[in-house]
């Protein structure tokens, strides 16, 4: 009786502490996103400033967020988004707009498939 017990405090803690770190993914892929969105309307309006900035903004907040995600998350897709920001930076930089939106299109898709891959549903587990 005392495993079964116990067994069910561990399954309880595994589910809560999964639930929970989806929650932090979720608001971490939308804070991310939120920025890029920035980003983006700084470079459709030329403000190069701003966006050069902003970008280096965002390359901390991922570099901070990446320490404990690869924990969570497939480390394919970090590093995929570290690269493509690396790329956005180089677009900024030399104010290439055109491949800054293409670029930045396929950085939002890959994060929101982080997002997506974390939620809990039945398409995940089979």
């Amino acid at each position: 009786m005392k495993a079964f017990k116990l067994s069910i405090v561990l399954l309880i803690v595994i589910i809560t502490g999964s639930l929970y770190f989806i929650r932090v993914i979720n608001t971490t892929m939308e804070t991310m996103l939120s920025k890029i969105e920035s980003l983006e309307h700084a470079v459709k309006t030329a403000d190069w400033q701003s966006a050069e900035t902003q970008m280096n903004e965002i390359q901390e907040t991922w570099g901070k967020n990446e320490q404990w995600m690869t924990t969570l998350v497939n480390h394919g897709e970090i590093d995929e988004i570290k690269m493509r920001f690396a790329k956005l930076s180089q677009y900024i930089r030399f104010k290439e707009a055109p491949l800054f939106m293409a670029e930045v299109t396929a950085v939002k898709l890959l994060i929101q498939n982080i997002a997506a891959t974390e939620k809990v549903n039945l398409s995940n587990f089979l």
